[in-house]
């Protein structure tokens, strides 16, 4: 998985960057003189174009089966289960791959995967990122894990929609981002006592309802969900979950399946 995950980062920040930026390097290199500069033939840049596009499909399938494999995980009757309560009354949902290097204390930027839920069900698939999620580094250690968000309430569900949104300052405003219940739900549970419930691999033996002791900032990755859909530029993330679902395309119907079945 490790390896997995590390592919993952140094694809997303291809991603991030801009996969797509074949123009933009065309109009770069009309800009800026260059001396004794060897024009690439029809040939090679048909194959620069293929070999991107070859790489992003590879991406992006890689990204959406890791968070099915995450999902599948914590669904059933395993003591780090996610109760099935909690699946079928999240409003939104994230799920992030991690993977950090220690010995430069400094984390990987990693891509994860979101969706909105509402009366129709689970909508669009959505990329996201995330900086520093989680609890911490272990210096000299390399670690991968997973995280997932669940959206309880109407508060933590419009934070799917922002641009950028960071634990820390969300906690400050009074928002509860607590560890979520595992296994079962004890009668009478409130599911909504939080409006994020937080699963780290990291931290399954933390207790359940206490506050979450990590820190991050997630943002949205237009960029990867561009390339998701085929799209001919960067979509509005807060539209995108919530128009109807686009399909049908293999990737993101994988990912909203899992969601769905996860709740049954």
């Amino acid at each position: 998985m490790k390896a997995v995950l590390r592919r993952a980062c140094v694809l997303a920040a291809l991603l991030c960057g801009g996969v797509l930026c074949a123009q933009q390097e065309e109009s770069q290199d009309q800009d800026i003189p260059l001396f004794n500069k060897k024009e690439p033939s029809a040939e090679q840049k048909r194959e620069a174009i293929e070999a991107r596009r070859k790489a992003t499909g590879e991406y992006l399938d890689e990204r959406i089966q890791s968070a099915v494999e995450g999902i599948e995980k914590r669904v059933g009757d395993g003591e780090n289960a996610v109760p099935a309560a909690v699946w079928r009354g999240a409003k939104g949902f994230w799920i992030f791959d991690q993977w950090q290097a220690g010995h430069l204390i400094t984390t990987e930027v990693c891509v994860g995967v979101g969706a909105a839920r509402d009366a129709r069900g689970w909508g669009n698939a959505v990329f996201y990122r995330a900086f520093d999620l989680g609890r911490g580094l272990k210096a000299g250690t390399r670690q991968a894990r997973r995280i997932m968000l669940f959206a309880m309430t109407d508060k933590g569900r419009q934070w799917m929609d922002l641009s950028r949104w960071n634990v820390t300052e969300m906690r400050k405003q009074g928002a509860h981002i607590l560890v979520g219940p595992r296994k079962s739900l004890p009668a009478g549970f409130d599911i909504t006592r939080a409006d994020v419930w937080v699963y780290d691999d990291s931290g399954d033996e933390l207790p359940a309802g206490e506050p979450y002791p990590g820190e991050g900032t997630v943002l949205d990755n237009p960029w990867a969900s561009q390339a998701l859909y085929g799209l001919t530029e960067p979509p509005q993330t807060s539209k995108l979950l919530k128009e109807s679902v686009i399909g049908s395309l293999p990737l993101p119907d994988l990912f909203r399946e899992a969601l769905t079945k996860a709740g049954r």
